[in-house]
């Protein structure tokens, strides 16, 4: 019977806890611990701690005591949203990290918050150069998402140089203000991105270099100030465009790049290539007479297939060129308008085959596209 009962013996895992808290003595698992431990009170306790109705307000004061007791007695580490965070400076982690973490602190910076988060928890263990990296790619993010929220237009591969450009571009500094803060300019350009790529994302060579610490430290608090400047000075600015629920223009403008993909493969394979090269075949698809004497019809297949290749090359360098991104649509709006006004006449005067009327629902669809996918500035 007593075997039984210590095979069927339950495991008290909060005394197992305690008791290896109690004679661990690598400061990291220590932290380990309490880390753990923190992330069950700020998250499964706040629903339901011992039926009290005040769960939550007892998980926000543990959590403050936790980092009043690290303050105390000069442990320089403190616990944010649900990480446990080196402080080098008390002065620095109050007016930079812990504002840049509570502005991430939304759905749309879920994504920066987690790269943000990333880089301390590296730093923390002493990893420098993913330190770096998370710390580039959190700042990055937060670039992206502004330019996501003000409707400037960007390419997905952008680096932070060109980032950084567009948001001066959009004034996202006032005008007056940009001769005097050229040193900001050059500290974002070749602050954060220069000194990861430096010291982190090339390769070593023969010889390992490693980050310093007091770089890293340097730069995760930058990267917080940082975050904290452009967040605060992007919700002053006034939106460009109208509301994006009572105007179709743009309304899906963050997919425009992979919309000029999609129509310039489409009309490629479909329109340019058959009649540039086979335009006979291509008349005959589409249900035209062909005449005898056709060296006329073929001349001008060509010249329009020629014209076609030509406007697919003007898409394929706006995918990757953002500045030249309006132009491109405004040709795309206007063959497209062109199109239908010329298809409508053909039908109205009944002098094409049904194939071409159809078209008119194409290239009134594309019109539409165009206009929902145009890149808003």
């Amino acid at each position: 019977m007593s075997y039984n009962m210590r095979i069927f013996k339950i495991r008290n895992y909060m005394k197992e806890l305690v008791d290896f808290f109690l004679v661990e003595k690598e400061i990291e698992k220590t932290l380990d611990v309490i880390e753990l431990s923190f992330l069950v009170i700020d998250g499964l306790t706040r629903n339901n701690y011992r039926n009290k109705t005040n769960a939550s307000e007892i998980a926000d004061e543990s959590i403050v005591e936790l980092n009043s007791r690290f303050k105390e007695h000069g442990i320089g580490f403190q616990f944010e949203k649900g990480n446990i965070i080196r402080v080098d400076s008390q002065l620095l982690h109050t007016e930079a990290v812990k504002p840049a973490l509570k502005l991430l602190n939304r759905k749309e910076y879920s994504y920066a918050q987690q790269e943000f988060l990333s880089a301390f928890e590296h730093y923390r263990h002493g990893r420098h150069e993913e330190s770096l990296n998370d710390a580039l790619k959190s700042f990055e993010s937060t670039m992206k998402i502004i330019c996501d929220k003000r409707g400037w237009a960007y390419g997905q591969n952008y680096t932070s140089k060109q980032l950084i450009d567009i948001c001066y571009k959009n004034k996202l500094i006032p005008p007056f203000m940009q001769q005097n803060m050229k040193a900001i300019r050059s500290l974002l350009e070749v602050g954060v991105p220069t000194t990861r790529n430096k010291l982190s994302s090339n390769g070593w060579g023969s010889e390992r270099r490693e980050a310093p610490e007091y770089i890293t430290s340097f730069v995760l608090h930058m990267t917080a100030s940082i975050i904290v400047f452009f967040w605060l000075k992007q919700s002053k600015i006034k939106h460009k465009i109208c509301k994006k629920e009572n105007n179709m223009i743009g309304i899906l403008y963050n997919y425009s790049t992979l919309y000029l993909w999609v129509a310039m493969t489409l009309t490629f394979f479909v329109f340019c290539i058959p009649i540039l090269f086979i335009p006979l075949k291509w008349a005959e698809f589409m249900k035209w007479s062909v005449p005898a004497d056709n060296h006329l019809t073929i001349y001008f297949g060509r010249c329009l297939g020629a014209f076609i290749l030509v406007f697919e090359y003007a898409i394929f360098r706006a995918i990757y060129d953002e500045s030249i991104r309006p132009f491109v649509f405004d040709l795309a709006l206007g063959i497209s308008a062109l199109m239908t006004a010329v298809h409508l006449y053909g039908a109205l005067k009944k002098i094409q085959p049904m194939t071409e009327t159809i078209e008119i629902a194409f290239y009134s669809l594309l019109f539409v596209l165009t206009l929902i996918f145009y890149p808003v500035t």
